[in-house]
């Protein structure tokens, strides 16, 4: 019992203690300057934004196209499986229809594996594109997020 208490104080006093230090060490006051990051000065004078437009449109195209492509790939993926699992079920033998389902189940796997390789090959090399269109539009962007198309 005494442990229980001591250990309950102990918890207690650290909690009263040390996070308001930690809490302070993170605050932040009302005249922080902004992250270091984004567009410089003299690059947003130079840009032109007509190409930079053209870039943005190019490279959204391109994901909206492998996504679209590895969409219908799976829908045929889970239609094949579908077919495989429906024949396997027909069959009356137990050990050919053990061998069936898990056939079926594994060219479903190695589908949609091979389709979203694919589809992070195309989004990969249409934000390689972009970068090399945005250098060439003189846009100097120290930091830009990487969609989250590759998160799909």
């Amino acid at each position: 019992m005494k442990k229980i208490v001591f250990l309950i104080l102990t918890i207690t006093l650290m909690s009263v203690l040390v996070l308001p230090v930690l809490a302070g060490e993170h605050a932040t006051t009302s005249t922080s300057t902004p992250p270091a990051w984004g567009l410089k000065k003299k690059t947003a004078e130079t840009t032109d934004w007509a190409c930079v437009k053209t870039a943005v449109a190019k490279r959204e195209s391109a994901v909206f196209s492998a996504y679209s492509i590895k969409s219908d790939a799976i829908k045929v993926a889970l239609n094949n499986k579908k077919a495989a699992l429906n024949e396997a079920y027909g069959k009356t033998d137990s050990k050919e229809r053990i061998k069936a389902r898990i056939k079926a189940w594994a060219d479903y796997k190695l589908a949609v594996k091979n389709t979203n390789k694919v589809y992070r090959d195309a989004v990969n090399a249409a934000w390689k594109q972009y970068k090399t269109d945005r250098k060439a539009c003189k846009l100097n962007v120290e930091m830009e997020p990487v969609g989250l198309e590759l998160s799909l």
